[in-house]
Order: C-alpha cells, then structure tokens, then sequence
C-alpha cells in the first residue's frame, strides 16, 4: 500500500471516533465501542507499523520522531546534561528569591506589629526568626538529582512495534490499544489502574503484566523517568481524554522526570502557534513546566517536566478545552481541517478557566511561579537514574 492509502485508513479512524462524539455520543461510550471493535484495531496497528517502519524510518533526509526522543531523553538524564543545568538554575532562582524573603522579614515585622500587634522581643529574636528561614531554605533547595549509571525507566504509550527497544539505555515498557509486535504489550493507558510501589527495576515490569504476560493490568506511580505520547493525543476523540492521559502521565512520573509529547502538522511553525500555547498552558496547569520545543518538517516535540508531586488531583484546575485539535471542530473530513478564529479560541478558554485564581495563576510571571513553588522545586526524586556523559549523542 502507498503512503496515502495507510495516512488515509490511520485518519478514517480518528476522524470516525471525533465525528461520534461531536455528533452528541458519549466520548466514554464511544471510546469503549472503540475497544471492542478489533477488526478496526488490527487494520489500524497494521497500517501504523506499516506507514512508520517502511516510510518513516526510511526517510534518512529528516529527523524523526523517534531519533529526536531518544537524543532527548538521553541528554536530559545525561550527566550534566539538561536536566542538571535546569536544577542549578532552580536553585539560582530559588537563592535569589530566599535572599528578598530573609531581607523583607524586617518589613513583614513592623507590618505584624501595625496589623495584628505581633512584634519580636528583640533584635536576637528577629536575627534568630532570619537564621531559620535561611536553615529551612537551604534544606529546601538540596539538589534533587544524583546521577546514577543505570538504564532510565521509559513508559512508551501508545507503541505499535516498539521502536524504542533497541536503545540498550532505556528500560522500555512498550504498551498499546493493539500491539503490532510481541514485545508490546495490550493495555488501555486512558483506564488502566495504577498503584504504589516501593520496588524498583525488572522485578516491578514483571509484576504489571498479566499471567498471559501479554497485557498490563496496572502501573506503577512516581516511578518513570520519562512518558513518551508520541502521536497519541490526537487518536483520542475528545480534549477531555487527552487531558485525563496527561494527568496519568503526571502520577506515574517521578518529580523532575519528563512527558514527550509529539503530535503531527505539515504546516509551517507558526500555524498552530496558538494551539501550542494553550497546549502548553493546559499541561504546565498539572505540575509540568514545558523544558524543550521544536518543530520539526512534519510535526511538534515538546517536553514537560514534572516539577512538583501532587496528592490530590482534584485541586487541578480543568483546563480540558485547552487541549484541542483543529479537527475537533470539523464534522466532515480531516482533510479540511478548518481555522480557530479568535472567538472561538477566547471562548474556549473562558470555558475552562472563569475563576479570578485560574486566570491570574496563568498570567504569573516566571519569577512567582518558582517562587510559589519553592518547595516543590527541591523536593527529593528518589532513584532518578542517568547515563553516563560519554553516551550523550550529540543533536
């Protein structure tokens, strides 16, 4: 088959699931009509494989998906590599902010004492109130990150023949809807469980699979160094779905650990500039601060890295309609995909963001978001793992 007729099976799918759920389906229901149509299944594992390994993956003149993960994810946990750079610069960060809050206790002394008739006994005590906010912030800002040359654990979501195996540094669990190989496995990423776990390595992949060892049943939390949705978002039919995986992929990962998103478009950068921003504004709203993004001939990279570990979810502001594709509001074919125009961008995002606190949280400067999240920042990730800087390839 040609490139066009696999391009062509691959959207008639997603372009049938989006129609259902615009035309007044249940996005739940129809995803689970989705599941147990298994014709429909194989034909589009077959025609990704297919479309990837014998057309992708051929094109030696552009760089693709995969090449460009793997360079990276090996860079960021690389010693000294990227991920080390962006907490030394956390920490810059965080010290200059620490300085103006010890330096501003003497303001916040005389405003206690004008407001709520709070004063310090003396000189010594306001010295020694200083001492231990400086002790505290010191303890906070501990680099949270030791390399270690061990493999990094990658969870490669939706897979089709698991490309990335042949990286020997990477500790791949490969999984998708239908495996188009042996070495993925089946599972469900949008409602499959996930549960807590103290163990580490083999031992942990051993014990999500199931007796047939051929699907997971479960996956374990705080525990990937990276998440790949690698052309993932788009399959589903709905921004509600695409943001229910976004917030998975925040409770697998361990805090400074990354989620690479790919998700295709042919047309120049500056196209879906706007799109771009409202993806990134919906994911960093999760815990995620976007670390890299390129465009490449036929699609956009990007990479989130987890910066704060959260225990309640329900706090997160929804920030769902953020995560739209412009083939969501076109009920007849993929192959016009219409424009966004302002109005129905604004009223987008006044859908998902109507309290003052949302609005002003996406508004923040740099500065206040390192500053409200100072602890978060430092926060231990315990067993991040790295390579060694002799295997940083080089972009």
């Amino acid at each position: 088959m040609t490139q066009e007729d696999l391009a062509c099976i691959i959207k008639s799918v997603h372009s049938k699931l989006r129609r259902s759920c615009i035309n007044g389906g249940d996005c739940n229901e129809v995803w689970e009509n989705h599941l147990e149509d298994q014709q429909t299944l194989k034909d589009y594992a077959k025609a990704m494989k297919e479309l990837a390994t014998n057309h992708w993956e051929k094109d030696k003149s552009r760089e693709t998906r995969i090449v460009w993960t793997e360079r990276f994810i090996t860079s960021y946990f690389c010693a000294n590599g990227d991920l080390q750079k962006l907490i030394n610069k956390d920490k810059r960060s965080l010290d200059f902010h620490s300085s103006e809050l010890v330096e501003s206790l003497s303001d916040e002394q005389s405003e206690c004492s004008r407001c709520c008739g709070l004063v310090f006994n003396s000189s010594v005590d306001l010295d020694q109130h200083k001492s231990d906010v400086r002790l505290k912030l010191s303890e906070r800002l501990k680099t949270p990150f030791e390399p270690l040359v061990k493999e990094i654990r990658v969870l490669d979501v939706g897979s089709c023949y698991a490309p990335f195996l042949k990286f020997e540094h990477f500790n791949c669990l490969s999984i998708d809807l239908c495996p188009a190989c042996e070495d993925v496995r089946q599972c469900d990423f949008l409602n499959v469980s996930a549960h807590h776990t103290e163990s580490h390595g083999s031992s942990v992949q051993a014990a999500l699979l199931s007796e047939d060892k051929r699907s997971v049943t479960s996956l374990p939390l705080g525990w990937f160094h990276g998440i790949v949705f690698s052309l993932l978002l788009e399959y589903l039919p709905s921004p509600k779905q695409r943001w229910t995986c976004c917030v998975k992929a925040h409770q697998l990962l361990q805090v400074n650990s990354v989620l690479v998103i790919i998700t295709p478009d042919s047309n120049r950068q500056h196209r879906r500039a706007q799109q771009m921003k409202d993806w990134k504004m919906a994911i960093e709203t999760i815990g995620f601060k976007r670390c890299v993004y390129q465009k490449l001939d036929h699609i956009h990279c990007m990479a989130f890295r987890k910066t704060q570990h959260r225990e309640d979810y329900s706090k997160v502001t929804d920030m769902s309609t953020h995560l739209y594709i412009p083939q969501d509001f076109n009920t007849q074919s993929d192959s016009q995909p219409i424009k966004l125009g302002n109005e129905t961008r604004e009223s987008l995002k006044r859908s998902s963001c109507t309290d003052s606190n949302c609005r002003l949280s996406l508004e923040r400067s740099s500065s206040d978001y390192i500053r409200s999240n100072i602890q978060e920042l430092a926060d231990t990730a315990e067993g991040v793992s790295s390579i060694p800087a002799d295997k940083k390839r080089k972009s």
